[in-house]
């Protein structure tokens, strides 16, 4: 039957034949035959042996894998066609073996010449084992065994083998003659031939020409085929191909030339290596890392997989430690960045004066330095020099700079020190010297914009502009101008407390008298806006440039200026990985009462006694001196007791007194049973604790030295140990291994201790925040919305993201969103959450997004009137989470405010069904992470309606690319309008505002971009859309004027215009005739 019209598997029984015999005959080395059949049974790399010897024992001859027969079998494997054809071939390979007393060929029952032997169609070997390698001889029983089918074959066709490469006592005359008889006897078989040019790795362009001479020969007239059995080169079509000529099929397999063939066998191997490299990349950071640990890691990786089969374990050993070479190289230059970072800021804090230091050279500064009180806080003194292959580079949370490096490397650092002290001092006084100008001057008017006093202020000083910056002059401006706003600030307060009655402002129309005579009877009210009845100029002007604010919401022409939350994002997000992780802890605190030390015990096997007698053999009568401090220890032991240790971590109880728990432990064993402890408890305390494991209460990790020093487990231990203390944030104390006498070292218990009594004084300092720069997709966009102006700064609602160990940051130039990765629900999910200010949001309303986080202050009712306007425009469908933040925990109680702002907030989150939350703006909020987590499952729950939505809602800014981006759609990471240097139009339906494509303008697409036949019937409009709906405003109580008179004159002349007047004469002095255009506005005088 055809190979292409079946689909059952079809066996083909393959010889290998070609010039064998002594080395007189065949030259120094053979021809290739092996090796081609090696590659093609077993083509893995490992699994490919060059080394096949011929000259054998009367022994290994005789055994059960030559088993007296001059012929090898090599075993079956099944190889696949394009058609879907499966091929079973049994590959055998003729040679002659040569016996290593007589060098001679062995003898046989039944002697033939090779000539005739290798054309036999029929192969008898009852018995006959697979071979594989020269190695199974004389230890078969080692080796897999696999007999020859039924003990014979019936040839199906032969590979007729000849070397292209040079070798030594062998011509190709002489290769081509027995060739050619070989050729004749294997032609009376009547059997297809394959004509195979071996070695073409390194073949002889003259051997290559006169074998295909041969090939093309009237006599011989066989199909020629370059192959590589060293490189994998066409080994596998070569069988294929005789395959096929056996079945005779009409098709023929598409022939490869053997230079394009060992081209893309080239590729293929650069591809495999680039991709092994890459995965070492992201599996393997750091370069104490070993091999078999990681080895058996990557074990399931396809990538590491390709590597071993294509190049082999060696070539894959190598290539790792390589690149563990880089990494230390890398980890070098970075240690000495970070050192080159830490010594402006050490010098700041050891010689802030320029008189102390400022005629001094650097080695005259060192013994100055080093005299200095908190030097070791920023320097340490090494004593296995140089820095660079010493263990302190290696230490992650001791950030202080080798003493050898400063004197290495520190000169330049030092002088810049000096000239920016000399620097700063000369732009103290020009600060002050530019103040009084501003100060003096008449043109400085409260609120007036920066940039009208700019062009006014440059002629005062030259000086001072050259030594101030733009921003530092802004800062002064700022404030001078903080004082005269003061009452301005009321009134802008005023207008954005009915931030709902601007709400509707449509950016697409010019404004009217009606209009706007409709938001001044809005605002008539207010006590504060009957307030400006009397400046009714100043009045109108504000309303006119708030409306200008609501057409045109940009951090450029926002009324908090340099307040704005988008500036504050900014220059948060773009300093946050040099501002995370500083925070200086305060100093062990001397209060009364806090030399007593409650420590907890704990081991296995006699471990934690151990432990126990350590400490009391240092300690002198239970009192023990920990950094020139005595202590009176209060220890207690529990030994083996799993329960008993549990319930102490869950319940401790140190008698008022500091305490902590040491965790002793020298085997995997011992290990697994403290992380089941350190799980239970974190199960079971999830709900109780904010601040972490075991709340401020620490707890370190305690590895003993075991009594088998050639113990292979403590590498893998350690590397255990230290991922366990990473989980649950504990500390980890390794051992010295400087004696296996002891199981615990007096630097180890007293490295453990001192953890223990500085942990009980010292603030938490928040984890190590690591950026990156190659931020995948993300699987949720959140929006969070704050408030500018807000009596908080921005980073308090940032910061439960910042403290997260799996927090990244943007690439450049996004500068407005955090990533985080955590679990939801089984699987790790990655969040991206954009940050901004309520009327940036607004301006980008339309983009897409899974969720809102609306932020506001529980005691400013501009805040709460600004996320109502807000939320009113948000689609019922995306989850909302508000977060109130208040001042302190009873501000509720206390406040008035405060508790009606919470109240109306709670109350509007379930209108709405959305979620809520109070923050107190003292707390450590950086440890309450998990308020956001199930507002997060909801956003992942609810993403594939919110997507739906928007992919066929025409006034979205969404195109099918960037709802390709994550799941079935996704939305893609928005780029920040704000960091051009022209302002964006009022407009947000203009073209150059449109920050996606707009899916109004064009058909809809589906996900692989192709046009959709929607109907306009079938696209919901924006006035069909559901959005919010908000509960009303509680009722205000009557308010009255705050004053015991009034002037009958000026009562008469305020209404002398109607009870209910449209616009004043001011404002109509101000509106062109037909309408009011924002983009034509120009703040008024």
């Amino acid at each position: 039957t055809e190979m292409s019209k079946s689909k059952e598997s079809r066996t083909f029984n393959i010889s290998v034949v070609g010039l064998s015999g002594t080395e007189k005959d065949k030259g120094a080395s053979g021809i290739g035959k092996s090796c081609l059949c090696n590659r093609f049974i077993r083509p893995k790399a490992d699994d490919y042996h060059t080394d096949h010897i011929t000259i054998l024992s009367q022994i290994d001859f005789s055994g059960r894998v030559v088993n007296n027969d001059h012929f090898l079998y090599w075993g079956k494997t099944t190889k696949t066609t394009e058609e879907g054809q499966d091929c079973v071939f049994n590959v055998v390979e003729q040679t002659e073996f040569i016996d290593d007393a007589t060098y001679q060929a062995h003898r046989i029952s039944v002697p033939q010449h090779y000539i005739k032997r290798a054309a036999a169609t029929r192969l008898a070997s009852a018995e006959k084992l697979m071979y594989i390698c020269t190695d199974q001889l004389g230890i078969e029983h080692d080796f897999e065994q696999q007999p020859m089918p039924d003990g014979k074959l019936i040839i199906d066709g032969f590979l007729l083998c000849v070397d292209v490469s040079q070798v030594a006592q062998r011509s190709m005359a002489d290769q081509l003659k027995f060739t050619d008889k070989l050729f004749v006897q294997l032609n009376k078989s009547k059997k297809p031939i394959l004509l195979i040019a071996t070695k073409c790795d390194r073949a002889d362009e003259q051997f290559l020409k006169d074998v295909q001479a041969f090939a093309s020969s009237k006599k011989v007239n066989l199909p020629l085929l370059e192959t590589s059995a060293q490189e994998n080169i066409n080994v596998s079509f070569a069988f294929m191909l005789l395959a096929q000529m056996i079945d005779k099929l009409k098709g023929k397999q598409k022939s490869i030339p053997y230079c394009e063939a060992a081209k893309q066998a080239k590729e293929f191997t650069q591809a495999t290596t680039q991709k092994y490299e890459a995965l070492l990349k992201h599996q393997v950071r750091d370069y104490h890392a070993l091999w078999n640990f990681t080895r058996r890691k990557m074990e399931d990786f396809p990538e590491y997989k390709q590597m071993v089969d294509t190049l082999g374990l060696k070539k894959a050993e190598v290539s790792f430690k390589e690149h563990l070479r880089r990494l230390k190289i890398e980890h070098i230059e970075q240690k000495r960045e970070e050192f080159l970072q830490t010594l402006p800021k050490a010098f700041e804090s050891l010689v802030p004066d320029l008189n102390e230091i400022e005629s001094l050279s650097l080695a005259e500064f060192l013994p100055l330095v080093q005299s200095k009180r908190e030097f070791g806080v920023w320097f340490v003194e090494l004593s296995d020099s140089p820095w660079s292959e010493s263990r302190h580079i290696d230490l992650p949370n001791d950030k202080r700079v080798p003493l050898d490096f400063l004197k290495e490397c520190g000169s330049n650092s030092f002088h810049s020190h000096v000239q920016m002290l000399q620097t700063l001092r000369k732009k103290a006084e020009m600060k002050e010297k530019f103040k009084q100008l501003l100060e003096s001057s008449s043109c400085i008017f409260p609120g007036k914009p920066w940039e009208d006093v700019y062009s006014l202020t440059t002629i005062y000083s030259k000086e001072c502009y050259q030594m101030i910056s733009e921003k530092e002059r802004i800062d002064i401006y700022q404030d001078i101008q903080k004082h005269k706003i003061e009452k301005a600030k009321n009134d802008q307060e005023m207008l954005l407390e009915h931030s709902e009655t601007f709400a509707d402002v449509d950016r697409n129309e010019a404004f009217n008298h009606d209009k706007i005579g409709e938001i001044m009877q809005d605002l008539e009210d207010d006590l504060r806006y009957k307030a400006l009845r009397f400046v009714p100029a100043e009045r109108d002007a504000l309303i006119l440039k708030h409306i200008f604010f609501v057409h045109h919401p940009t951090k450029e022409s926002c009324f908090s200026r340099l307040g704005c939350v988008d500036l504050q994002v900014e220059q948060l997000l773009s300093n946050i990985v040099s501002k995370v992780g500083q925070r200086r802890t305060e100093n062990l605190s001397d209060s009364r009462g806090e030399d007593k030390l409650g420590v907890f015990v704990f081991g296995k096997d006699g471990l934690g006694h151990e432990l126990s007698r350590e400490i009391s053999r240092q300690s002198t009568g239970n009192k023990l001196n920990i950094n020139d401090k005595n202590y009176a220890l209060d220890l207690k032991v529990v030994d083996g007791d799993v329960a008993a240790f549990t319930t102490a971590m869950q319940n401790p109880c140190f008698n008022g007194r500091p305490g902590g728990y040491l965790c002793a432990f020298n085997s995997l064993d011992s290990l697994k049973c403290l992380t089941e402890c350190l799980e239970r408890m974190t199960n079971v305390s999830t709900g109780n604790r904010k601040d972490g494991l075991s709340g401020n209460i620490p707890i370190v990790l305690l590895l003993a030295n075991h009594k088998d020093v050639a113990n292979r487990t403590y590498p893998l231990l350690r590397q255990q140990a230290q991922q366990t203390a990473n989980k649950y944030q504990v500390a980890f104390v390794d051992s010295s291994g400087d004696s296996v006498l002891k199981a615990f070292q007096e630097a180890q218990v007293k490295q453990a201790l001192v953890h223990i009594a500085t942990s009980c004084h010292q603030e938490v300092a928040p984890p190590k925040v690591i950026g990156r720069s190659d931020l995948t997709e993300a699987d949720l966009y959140v929006t969070m919305c704050v408030m500018c102006g807000d009596p908080f700064t921005v980073d308090l609602v940032l910061t439960p993201f910042f403290e997260s160990c799996f927090c990244t940051f943007g690439q450049p130039g996004q500068v407005d969103s955090v990533s985080l990765e955590m679990f939801l629900g089984a699987h790790r999910k990655k969040i991206k959450i954009t940050v901004m200010s309520y009327h940036m949001a607004t301006l980008r309303r339309d983009d897409l997004t899974h969720g809102h986080i609306l932020v506001y202050s529980a005691k400013r009712k501009a805040s709460m009137a600004t996320m109502r306007a807000f939320l009113s425009d948000v689609p019922d469908v995306i989850p909302v989470q508000l977060v109130a933040i208040t001042e302190s925990q009873n501000e509720f109680f206390e406040n008035a405010v405060a508790k009606e702002l919470v109240s109306e907030g709670e109350h509007i989150a379930s209108e709405i069904g959305g979620r809520f939350c109070t923050v107190p703006a003292q707390s450590h909020f950086y440890r309450q992470t998990e308020v956001f987590t199930p507002f997060f499952a909801e956003a992942l729950e609810k993403r594939p309606l919110v997507e739906e939505e928007f992919c066929f809602d025409p006034t979205m800014n969404v195109s099918s690319e960037a709802l390709n981006q994550s799941g079935t759609f996704s939305s893609s990471s928005l780029s920040d309008s704000d960091d051009d240097d022209c302002q964006p139009p009022y407009s947000p339906a203009s073209d150059e505002t449109q920050l996606l494509p707009n899916m109004s303008r064009s058909r809809p697409m589906d996900l692989e971009g192709n046009s959709l036949p929607v109907s306009s019937a079938s696209l919901p409009h924006d006035s069909e859309r559901n959005r919010k709906v908000l509960p009303p405003k509680p009722a205000k109580p009557a308010e009255r004027l705050g004053v015991s008179k009034l002037d009958p004159k000026l009562i008469e002349k305020g209404q002398c215009h109607g009870p209910r007047q449209t616009v004043t004469a001011a404002a109509e002095s101000m509106l062109p005739s037909g309408g009011w255009d924002p983009q034509s506005l120009a703040e008024p005088q």
